[in-house]
């Protein structure tokens, strides 16, 4: 349901204006509102970009609520081995001659180790955190740039 404006108004309105679990059981398994026709859309309908759920609940919404997690783990390793990468480079750029060699080495013995059994290996030792997932993805997430 979209609201009427007169002339001249306008307004600022969210990009999903519900909560990820909000159901609305009147709307379940509702299409994209992009490809409903005028005989489908009725004069009360809430607008669902990518549809609903079964249980009325709003698609997008769900879809970025269930982001946050994968996409916090992403900056957070791709900020550690972009910082550890620097460091490195700026090291063996610097130093060049054996540093640099030692430094491609080092890295050489890195890229063999598979990601997801250093990982699984780690929660073996560790406590299961996100945390330290996040630290062994961003030790080791550069070799795919490498492989």
């Amino acid at each position: 349901m979209l609201p009427q404006f007169e002339t001249g108004e306008w307004a600022f309105f969210p990009v999903v204006p519900y909560g990820e679990n909000e159901n609305i059981m009147t709307e379940s398994n509702q299409g994209p509102a992009l490809f409903l026709t005028a005989k489908e859309l009725k004069p009360d309908q809430h607008f669902h970009l990518l549809g609903t759920d079964t249980n009325g609940r709003d698609v997008l919404v769900r879809m970025i609520h269930g982001s946050r997690i994968s996409m916090s783990v992403g900056f957070v390793a791709v900020s550690i081995y972009v910082l550890i990468g620097i460091l490195l480079g700026a090291l063996a750029g610097y130093y060049g001659g054996t540093v640099d060699i030692l430094i491609s080495r080092l890295l050489e013995i890195v890229i063999c180790f598979p990601v997801f059994f250093l990982i699984l290996t780690v929660m073996a030792f560790l406590k299961p955190s996100i945390f330290n997932i996040m630290v062994i993805i961003g030790l080791t997430a550069g070799q795919e740039l490498h492989a």
